[in-house]
């Protein structure tokens, strides 16, 4: 049981009943060129190269519940061959709507679109299919040219922006490494640093970066900075967030941190008698 398993039967819960023969064919035209760099295996966040190339042969040989899943992955309106970037310029396709991420607003649009892009990456994968990988590209390319200086605070912005930035974070590692046919939709130098330049960099330092918000909210912008850490191969700061997670020793209020230190104490004095735990 692997965590594309895992995705599919989610997706599976949520749309209507649709029909196999509709569904594209997967094939192995795909490949993924994966590596090893400051101790992180690409790609890594979320998906590996074992657990991606297993999900494809179970679907190209229609088991299920593979199968099934990828039916209802394909069907879903994001998984489309042609799909919209929603911080796109309808003006000027080259440049986003915003650059700008300072509110709940942008997040929702970045949700939207970071999903498109995830699913796409995914369908790319599956079926080899260019229109797949474009739309991919098109997403993250455009995300990926944010002003860098416009990235503010907002309310509850370690949790809301967590998920849909892990999520684009997730379709830009896979695009990363798997290969493409035609030289326009390779990834390039240029891509990697430019969404790590314009996104992945402002958004961590700008929503993520502490270690004293109450308890299980910490967890939020945890995965979404580790993710960040590891597209990016920042061991000093993964590793800074690993210590974070187990003991945080820097956390401003230790009674309500999420480390796994302070929430699973270790009681062996009863503290009102001083009595050693029996």
């Amino acid at each position: 049981m692997n965590r594309l398993f895992h995705l599919t039967l989610a997706l599976a819960a949520t749309m209507p009943a649709v029909r196999a023969d509709s569904t594209p064919e997967a094939t192995t035209r795909v490949e993924i060129r994966s590596g090893v760099t400051q101790g992180f295996t690409h790609p890594g966040r979320g998906l590996t190269k074992e657990m991606l190339e297993n999900a494809r042969a179970q679907v190209i040989a229609k088991r299920e519940p593979w199968y099934s899943g990828f039916v209802k992955l394909a069907a879903n309106p994001n998984s489309a061959e042609k799909v919209s970037c929603r911080n796109q310029s309808t003006k000027d396709p080259s440049k986003p709507d915003s650059d700008t991420f300072d509110s709940r607003g942008m997040e929702a649009r970045l949700k939207g679109d970071a999903d498109k892009a995830y699913r796409q990456a995914l369908m790319y994968w599956f079926t080899g299919k260019d229109c797949h990988r474009a739309n991919a590209l098109n997403i993250i390319r455009t995300w990926s040219k944010l002003d860098p200086k416009k990235f503010k605070s907002f309310s509850e912005d370690h949790i809301h922006a967590s998920y849909p930035v892990q999520t684009l974070i997730k379709a830009a590692e896979l695009t990363r490494y798997t290969t493409a046919g035609k030289p326009d939709l390779q990834w390039t130098a240029n891509d990697t640093e430019a969404f790590t330049r314009n996104l992945v960099v402002p958004a961590v330092n700008t929503f993520f970066n502490q270690n004293g918000w109450f308890m299980n909210q910490n967890g939020y912008p945890l995965a979404a900075a580790m993710a960040g850490d590891i597209f990016t191969n920042n061991r000093k700061e993964y590793e800074k967030r690993v210590e974070w997670f187990t003991v945080n020793k820097t956390a401003p209020n230790k009674g309500w941190s999420s480390s796994i230190t302070h929430l699973a104490r270790l009681v062996d004095t009863n503290a009102i008698t001083g009595e050693k735990a029996k």
